[in-house]
């Protein structure tokens, strides 16, 4: 029993179950007085949002009584506003009128699938032709004046279609072009869904604005009208693209090239025509009511002629006269080859004696039995060329014909896969996979395959498109600004975000204290993954220029300023390196200071290098009052721990630097 259902002619009956039989379905809110019925006659098509069945009633008979029911799929049924923002579309579009408009005539719902009806429309689609070839430019103009005075209809009663394809365009049985699936695009946007995510077609046709988040509008109508006709011209459309998203890119910022690039019959006035109508400024694309207006001169009619078959008679003239037979022309008859036996016999009755007749009678037999031989050799001779013949034609209709029907394939997994893995598995089964979706999910690695459509196990036929939607992997995220903290606090911040640290460079600057962040990379603001790794530059202070009297070297830089740190605040090395700390014996605070106040300081440094890091070289620096130097340097292998005592020079005031690096990457520094 249908939940609901609305209609435009009281008489019109409402569908049953697509499974072919004929059942009974009345709708509680219908306007029909009786019962109605509906017989399945075939499945004329899918696509990702609707299954087509071309039905008749069963109460009443002939060929105007087919119609096509379009029904919902699943998953759309299921939806919480979809059905009913469709039920709200049907009715509005269905008190409009134009000869170019499908409008639908009954629509509800029955065993919770949503359906709607339309009149039948067997002359194909404006897609189907031209994928056969580009449309002369006559023809091309008359559909798209055509379009344009439907389109100029809609507009003044303030509606809009919102998705013009050459899908969308269907010819009846006199190739009259009318646009159909009026209302759809809007119900869908209403509800909360992209056109593009679940028909991935409409990406080729939507205007630059409608991907930047613009409303549906006249000028999104006429921008996709244009690339409509582009494709009747051209055979193919301006943009294409991997994905939505890059189509939605091409059509935001790049040119499309002329028609005749690709047509060299096209004029250069339908050129202009064509890329004005691909406008990047909605108000630069012409109106439906110009367009039309503008087409007029050229075509003598905006509608599709009609094919005319010729008659078999003559008509007949009711003031001509009674026909006269020709007057009786005597034909001579022409004797058969084979001649019938009673002639031979009558031969042997006029011979003279009964020897003649004896012999006649012979001849006449031999000549008689060699001419059926031959009869019957050219009877099998003729029946052999049949049979081969026949069999020829039969293994040419198989192998051009038969042959050529896809087979039923299963579809494999192929969910969780890398797009290229999945793409090959699809290929294996005759399938082909196309990337209709970008989605990012940190969840899921960059390049898996998340979600498709048919779904893994479903039976299809082979050579048909999979449409998947693939991970971007983690949302890029906005860079902080690290500008005038210290590297330990920076450190901090890039660990409590689940970032990763990068190199560490450093470099003189007089206007910044020693040991303050001065440059990064990303800069701050930028977008960037958490995987990319961060480079910070650090100050090191003034630069040095000036000779120590005692020892003879650079002044070291002046000390490092009071730069707030966090108490907390502490480089996360993992069990790769252990912290700085004294040597076994030996007092930090103890110096046997010499007499211009510089003490000698030992420590320990315990270091473990990565496991899985091969052999690399280590190299301890140091930065003190002699300067900066290195006072280790070896090669060690993936594992290896050690203990490197380090003595360092400073003045009593003042602070020496120690530097761990394994490679050219910073492990961990220490202020003693």
């Amino acid at each position: 029993m249908l939940g609901s259902s609305r209609s435009a002619p009281p008489e019109e009956t409402l569908p049953s179950s697509a499974n072919g039989s004929t059942r009974n379905a009345l709708g509680k809110g219908s306007k029909n007085k009786r019962a109605t019925r509906y017989e399945v006659q075939e499945r004329l098509g899918e696509g990702s949002l609707w299954i087509v069945y071309r039905v008749r009633s069963a109460e009443r008979t002939g060929p105007q009584n087919s119609v096509a029911l379009k029904a919902l799929r699943g998953a759309g049924n299921k939806h919480s506003r979809l059905p009913l923002t469709l039920e709200a579309a049907a009715t509005q579009w269905n008190a409009l009128s134009h000869p170019n408009l499908a409008t639908p005539l009954e629509w509800g719902l029955e065993s919770g699938t949503s359906f709607f009806t339309t009149p039948l429309l067997p002359g194909g689609s404006l897609f189907s032709r031209i994928a056969r070839a580009p449309l002369g430019s006559d023809e091309a103009m008359r559909i798209l004046r055509t379009m344009a005075n439907a389109l100029n209809y809609l507009h003044d009663q303030g509606v809009v279609h919102g998705d013009v394809r050459p899908r969308q365009i269907l010819f009846d049985s006199s190739g009259f072009p009318i646009l159909t699936d009026g209302g759809h695009a809007g119900a869908l946007s209403q509800a909360g869904l992209a056109l593009a995510d679940l028909q991935p077609d409409t990406a080729f046709y939507l205007a630059p604005e409608r991907a930047s988040g613009a409303p549906m509008s006249p000028e999104t109508d006429m921008y996709s009208l244009g690339v409509t006709f582009y494709a009747a011209l051209s055979g193919r459309v301006p943009f294409e693209g991997s994905s939505p998203l890059a189509i939605a890119a091409r059509h935001r910022h790049e040119t499309p090239l002329a028609p005749s690039s690709f047509n060299s019959l096209i004029t250069r006035d339908l050129d202009e025509l064509a890329l004005r109508l691909l406008s990047k400024a909605p108000d630069e694309r012409p109106s439906a009511f110009e367009l039309e207006r503008l087409l007029q001169p050229r075509t003598r009619s905006a509608s599709v002629p009609q094919s005319v078959m010729p008659t078999s008679l003559p008509p007949h003239d009711e003031d001509s006269d009674a026909t006269v037979l020709s007057p009786a022309v005597p034909v001579t008859a022409t004797a058969p080859k084979r001649r019938p036996l009673n002639d031979l016999v009558q031969e042997t009755l006029d011979a003279q004696d009964e020897e003649g007749r004896q012999m006649v009678v012979k001849r006449a037999k031999k000549r008689h039995v060699w001419r059926e031989f031959r009869g019957m050799i050219g009877a099998i001779v003729c029946l052999l060329l049949l049979i081969g013949g026949g069999i020829g034609a039969g293994k040419w209709a198989y192998d051009s014909v038969l042959a050529q029907i896809p087979q039923q394939v299963v579809v494999p997994k192929y969910l969780g896969l890398s797009q290229e893995n999945a793409k090959q598995r699809l290929a294996k089964s005759g399938l082909y996979m196309k990337v209709t979706r970008e989605s990012y999910d940190p969840k899921v690695p960059a390049g898996t395959v998340m979600e498709g459509d048919p779904e893994e196990g479903r039976q299809v036929r082979a050579r048909r498109e999979v449409f998947v939607t693939v991970s971007a992997g983690q949302a890029p995220i906005k860079m902080v600004d690290f500008s005038a903290l210290t590297l330990d606090q920076a450190r901090t911040i890039i660990l409590q975000h689940g970032m990763r640290l990068g190199s560490i460079a450093e470099q003189y600057d007089p206007k910044t204290p020693r040991g303050a962040i001065i440059g990064q990379f990303p800069e701050p603001g930028d977008s960037f993954s958490r995987a990319q790794p961060i480079t910070l530059v650090v100050s090191r202070g003034a630069q040095p220029s000036e000779l120590d009297a005692q020892t003879g070297q650079l002044a070291p830089p002046d000390p490092i300023e009071d730069v707030p740190t966090s108490p907390d605040a502490a480089f996360d090395t993992g069990d790769t390196f252990a912290p700085l700390e004294p040597a076994a014996g030996v007092n930090p605070d103890q110096s046997s200071p010499p007499s211009n106040d510089v003490e000698t300081v030992s420590a320990r440094v315990r270091v473990t290098t990565p496991k899985d890091g091969g052999t690399q070289l280590v190299r301890i620096i140091v930065r003190d009052s002699k300067g900066e130097r290195t006072v280790y340097q070896k090669a060690h292998n993936g594992g290896a721990q050690f203990n490197q005592t380090v003595t360092v020079s400073r003045a009593r005031d003042q602070q020496a630097l120690v530097r761990v690096f394994v490679g050219d990457q910073l492990i961990t520094e220490q202020q003693i």
